[in-house]
């Protein structure tokens, strides 16, 4: 008997450390953070406990998308229909494996109030 093919990966593994910002296209309603599965993994890496404990959610958010937090991110990824549950992730989802258009828009911070002392 032949011994077996291990079996083929269905997908590969996202890069959940990714450092760069998320690709930014403009639209007709304006600028928009255009994700891909890397940049949703990352979202969801940064959910975990320890992260939020040592602030790296913020970090990661004002670094990444200024304007938003980690909970509306991952509501927005929600009603776009971008996650998929996942029973062995932490945050309970994935990246859909045919993922949609997704797209984020950018926040404009205004700067800080600047008072003469």
């Amino acid at each position: 008997m032949a011994p077996r093919k291990p079996a083929a990966r269905r997908s590969r593994r996202p890069n959940f450390m990714k450092d760069e910002p998320p690709a930014i296209v403009e639209t007709d309603a304006g600028p928009h953070y255009d994700l891909d599965a890397d940049d949703i993994a990352a979202i969801l890496h940064h959910t975990h406990w320890i992260a939020a404990k040592q602030g790296k959610h913020v970090e990661f958010c004002r670094r990444n998308y200024p304007g938003w937090s980690i909970r509306e991110l991952v509501q927005v990824l929600k009603d776009a229909k971008a996650l998929a549950r996942e029973r062995y992730h932490f945050s309970g989802h994935r990246p859909r494996v045919h993922l949609p258009e997704v797209l984020i828009p950018v926040r404009e911070m205004s700067p800080p109030d600047r008072r003469p002392s």
